[in-house]
């Protein structure tokens, strides 16, 4: 997806990508060091924040070309697909929900309860109460939970798309964002007027609306693309520059790409995405604040390298010997395969440093002494190798039918499909992912 319009050519966001000064150099003197004003008449930083906003307020559904619109559709049966697989696969999961319903409050299948009890007959409407993917159509969360929880799994595998520049996942922020957005629009009454569709009028109305009016298909997806948009161009800005000052794109740059999609769909205007904006800049997280405050999770990184170390030897001596059909989570079975932890000890991985952008090159040199060599030069789901939309949707049948079986499977995905042409009410998309 582009990631260029929307900020002006000859402007960049005011995000410094350059190395600190050194540990040794006080603030005095780096600061001394600056250019207050690198060229005449260049003001000293650009209002990205408002540059941002102008962007989300003028764009329109209509502005996204068919291909956007497929692909968008594309990346959210993906994302749909990495969240249910999270719920069979992720071990993280069980303790996440308990936490997050714990700092609720409130257990869900009560608000579920009170959600019913105060729907309104006469309008429709009904508290703002979100469901959270595979969870149940009996069990609800106050909005910002559900965000945190179909956030947290879509990422907890993994295995959710890359933004390659910016070194971050785009989606799992944008779609959860969208989910609760719209989940949040259908609980409102129509206008005053208008009915919802089942409800009996007792008053001459002038129209006839359903619940889903202040949302339709397009809408959604061009506030998903907004909140992609947004956490990509940021994302860029900060670049891995930002990875070694000790933070995780994915969660700094993130936060406002959910907040350009829920703007998008709750129709904010500039000054209230500004506020939005600032509010975001100081909630951005993702920071390795342990070296400020001397927490213990420090002590936990190596082992956790060390770990993921040999997990990365394991699962490619498993490729190796039993290809991937087998499923990647399968291979954790095979932990005491002797063949396996034989061949481990043949691979070696080197560094370098011509390779750029995540490309990788492999060497295999056979007991017969002949030599295989292999090179990728751009990930799976880049433009110059695309995840097409066959992987796509394998990928989500691989992960979505062990938690939800095939046929509840195949109705998800046919109503992502026909989010383009609106053919599928955006409430129904939700009530299938309950």
């Amino acid at each position: 997806m582009s990631t260029t319009h929307g900020v002006p050519k000859n402007e960049r966001l005011t995000t410094n990508t350059t190395n600190p000064a050194p540990p040794d150099q006080d603030r005095a003197s780096s600061n001394s060091n600056k250019k207050t004003n690198p060229k005449p008449g260049y003001p000293d930083s650009i209002p990205a924040t408002s540059l941002l906003a102008d962007f989300i307020t003028t764009s329109k559904p209509t502005d996204l070309p068919a291909h956007v619109q497929e692909k968008v559709q594309e990346l959210l049966l993906d994302y749909i697909g990495v969240t249910l697989g999270a719920i069979q696969h992720a071990e993280s999961t069980g303790p996440i929900i308990e936490a997050v319903n714990k700092l609720q409050g409130i257990p869900p299948r009560a608000l579920a309860t009170a959600a019913s009890a105060e729907a309104n007959k006469e309008t429709g409407g009904h508290g703002a109460y979100c469901s959270v993917i595979g969870q149940g159509p009996d069990q609800r969360w106050l909005p910002q939970y559900a965000g945190l929880l179909n956030a947290a799994l879509g990422h907890s595998l993994d295995f959710d798309d890359t933004y390659a520049p910016g070194t971050l996942h785009a989606g799992v922020t944008a779609i959860p964002a969208a989910l609760l957005g719209a989940e949040v629009l259908l609980s409102r009454p129509p206008p005053r007027g208008e009915t919802a569709v089942g409800s009996s009028p007792t008053t001459t109305t002038t129209a006839t609306t359903t619940p889903e009016s202040p949302i339709t298909p397009a809408t959604f997806l061009h506030a998903i693309a907004l909140g992609y948009e947004t956490t990509s161009l940021i994302g860029r800005e900060l670049g891995y520059a930002a990875y070694k000052r000790g933070f995780h794109n994915t969660s700094t740059a993130g936060i406002f790409g959910a907040i350009g999609t829920l703007s998008s769909l709750l129709e904010l205007s500039h000054t209230e995405i500004v506020s939005a904006f600032g509010l975001a800049g100081s909630r951005a997280a993702g920071s390795m604040q342990y070296l400020v405050n001397g927490a213990w999770n420090k002590r936990l990184h190596p082992g956790f390298a060390v770990h993921d170390a040999w997990i990365a030897y394991f699962q490619v001596a498993h490729a190796l010997l039993y290809g991937a059909k087998t499923g990647d989570l399968a291979a954790y079975s095979r932990l005491d395969d002797p063949g396996i932890n034989v061949l481990t000890e043949k691979i070696v991985v080197r560094i370098d440093n011509e390779m750029k952008q995540f490309s990788a090159r492999m060497k295999i040199r056979w007991n017969g002494g002949e030599v295989v060599e292999r090179s990728q030069e751009f990930p799976l789901g880049e433009v110059e190798h695309p995840f097409t939309r066959e992987r796509v949707v394998e990928k989500f049948h691989t992960l979505a039918d062990p938690e939800v079986g095939e046929e509840r499977a195949r109705e998800i995905s046919r109503l992502v499909d026909g989010l383009v042409g609106e053919g599928t009410r955006v409430a129904d998309l939700i009530k299938s992912l309950r």
